[in-house]
């Protein structure tokens, strides 16, 4: 409201202490504003601006309480009955989606296999050696057969673009034999050629 539509002995309707009340205006105050008297509570209020009063709707308290009270009930009506629209339409959707989360869970329960798979194919370089020198009946080979061998299979391919995986198996394989001696998986045979001890 406006400051000149503010009368005294009118009744406002006013936000006090988080609470809508009626006041009733008693008189201007000298540091501004107005003194008002809570209806609701009879106990001396101090208006500070115009801006805080509506005009009264109501003239009692109880007619306001009870409109404030009809609102809040319409709020709370109108939310459960989003709530139970929001529901129904949750209720509805899983079983349109069923299939779809059967589907998960399939690709779900293939994934461990896919995992395991991909640990399998993802051996080191010396470990398939060894599997293409078993699967060879332990003839020896060079460890340009064996590198040729374990990517042509898919045991083993170069990690961070290596580009002398022959020379790397050549160095394993050598420094085993050197310094496992007898314990070595491998055993040279001939002069760059490789087998699995017996």
């Amino acid at each position: 409201m406006k400051k000149n539509e503010i009368k005294i002995g009118g009744q406002y309707t006013c936000k006090v202490s988080d609470k809508i009340v009626v006041v009733k205006i008693t008189g201007e105050n000298p540091h501004g504003g107005w003194d008002a008297t809570n209806l609701k509570t009879g106990k001396a209020v101090r208006i500070n601006s115009a801006q805080r009063l509506r005009s009264a709707k109501f003239v009692d308290q109880k007619a306001l309480d009870a409109a404030v009270a009809e609102k809040t009930e319409k709020k709370a009506q109108a939310k459960a009955a989003k709530a139970e629209k929001v529901a129904a339409k949750a209720k509805a959707e899983p079983q349109a989606e069923a299939p779809a989360a059967a589907a998960d869970k399939s690709s779900e329960a293939l994934a461990p296999a896919t995992t395991s798979e991909a640990k399998e194919k993802k051996m080191g370089l010396v470990s398939a050696a060894i599997q293409i020198l078993k699967d060879g009946a332990n003839t020896p080979m060079s460890v340009k057969e064996m590198v040729e061998q374990v990517t042509a299979k898919g045991l083993w391919s170069p990690a961070r673009g290596g580009k002398t995986p022959a020379a790397t198996l050549y160095a394993a394989i050598f420094r085993e034999i050197k310094q496992k001696g007898e314990a070595s998986r491998f055993t040279q045979t001939d002069r760059g050629k490789f087998a699995l001890k017996q």
